[in-house]
C-alpha cells in the first residue's frame, strides 16, 4: 500500500467517523426541538389587522357582534432551519461521496488496490553492494595495451610499485602510466580500481595479478593516476 492508498483509506475512514457523528447530533437535535415544541404548546395566531372599509362600517352601524375572522397562522420558527437543513444534506453527500470514492479505490476497482504497489515496487531502482569480488568469468580483452594501468605504492616498501608490480603489469600486456605512491600506506592487502565504464579491465587486470578485489576508483586514487583507466593499488601482499 503506497502513501496514495493511505490517503484515501483515511479519508474513508474520516468520512465513515464523521458521518456516524453527524447522524447522532441530528437525531439529537431533533429529540431537543421535539421537547421544545411540547413544551411551549401550539402556535398562537396572529389577529389579522382590520380593513379600513370594515372600520368605517362599524362606526357607521349600530353595536353587534363582529363576525369573527381566522387569522392565519403564522410561522413560529425561523427561516434558518432550512438552511441548516441544506447545509446538513450537503456535508452529508459530501462524506458519502468521499466514502463511496475509498471503497471503490480500495475493494472494488480491477487491480484490488494492489498493482500501483506493485507497479512501484517494480519500477524502483534495486541498490546493490558492490562487494567488489571477481567473477569467475571475466570478459576477455580484445587488446590489453589500450589500456592504461597505473600503479600506487600504498604498502610502505620502498619500491614495491616500481621494482615488483609494474613489470608485472607490462608482461601481462598492458599500457603502464603513473608509478608513484598512494595517499595511505600500510595497506596490507592489494586492491585493484577502475574507472566508470572500465570495469572489465578492471577485474582483468586483478586476475592477472591474482588481486582478490575490484572496486570503482575512490577520488583519492583518481588524482594520482592521471588518464589510466585502472590502477593496482600495492598492498603488503604484493611487496613480498
Amino acid at each position: 500500500m503506497d502513501w496514495l492508498d493511505v490517503i484515501i483509506l483515511a479519508a474513508a475512514v474520516i468520512g465513515v467517523v464523521a458521518f456516524i457523528v453527524l447522524t447522532a447530533v441530528i437525531v439529537l437535535q431533533g429529540r431537543s426541538l421535539r421537547r421544545l415544541e411540547d413544551r411551549v404548546g401550539p402556535p398562537v395566531p396572529v389577529p389579522a389587522a382590520p380593513a379600513l372599509e370594515r372600520v368605517r362600517a362599524v362606526k357607521s352601524t349600530p353595536r353587534r357582534d363582529a363576525p369573527r375572522t381566522d387569522a392565519p397562522r403564522a410561522a413560529t420558527r425561523g427561516t434558518g432551519a432550512p438552511r441548516r437543513g441544506l447545509a446538513v444534506g450537503a456535508v452529508m453527500v459530501v462524506l458519502v461521496g468521499l466514502l463511496g470514492a475509498g471503497t471503490w479505490f480500495l475493494f472494488l476497482r480491477g487491480d484490488g488496490g494492489s498493482s500501483s504497489t506493485e507497479a512501484t515496487a517494480s519500477n524502483t531502482p534495486t541498490r546493490t553492494v558492490d562487494t567488489g569480488i571477481i567473477p569467475a568469468d571475466v570478459p576477455q580483452l580484445v587488446n590489453k595495451a589500450a589500456y592504461t594501468v597505473a600503479v600506487l605504492n600504498a604498502s610502505g616498501v620502498n619500491g614495491a610499485a616500481a621494482n615488483r608490480v609494474a613489470p608485472r603489469v607490462q608482461a601481462a600486456g598492458y599500457t603502464l602510466g603513473v608509478v608513484d605512491n598512494a595517499a595511505k600506506q600500510g595497506v596490507p592487502d592489494s586492491v585493484v580500481q577502475y574507472l566508470p565504464g572500465k570495469r572489465d579491465v578492471g577485474w582483468n587486470l586483478a586476475k592477472d595479478l591474482g588481486v582478490k578485489k575490484a572496486f570503482p576508483v575512490d577520488a583519492l586514487s583518481e588524482g594520482l593516476i592521471g588518464t589510466a583507466d585502472a590502477v593496482i593499488i600495492v598492498g603488503r601482499d604484493l611487496s613480498k
